[in-house]
């Protein structure tokens, strides 16, 4: 039998991914001022994506899957800085990140 010291409540964050599901992973993807790229959900705080994280992006209506890379400038760009950052942060199967497209966090739904 358990006692009642054993039973502790369920942290916020857990119960709010069990009554909101995954459907509510969906957001827009922005570009953050630190130059990594988010997922923004109504009402809640931006999920920045880092790098080597999986996530869907939307690409011809629907979400694909791909992973977030860093690419550090090299040539004429080394040692310089664009948006504050020595590189920039892009979809490892090449497709095309921009503020407003539909996102997801992760590989499921």
């Amino acid at each position: 039998m358990i006692s009642r010291r054993e039973l502790r409540p369920v942290p916020p964050k857990l119960r709010e991914r069990v009554i909101e599901g995954p459907k509510r992973k969906h957001g827009t993807l922005q570009l953050q001022p630190s130059g990594r790229w988010a997922v923004f959900r109504p009402g809640r705080r931006p999920v920045e994506i880092m790098s080597d994280e999986l996530f869907r992006v939307e690409v011809g209506g629907e979400l694909k899957l791909t992973r977030m890379e860093f690419r550090h400038f090299t040539g004429p760009l080394k040692g310089r800085e664009y948006r504050g950052q020595p590189g920039e942060y892009y979809s490892a199967d090449g497709y095309h990140l921009a503020n407003g497209l539909r996102a997801a966090i992760g590989a499921h739904d």
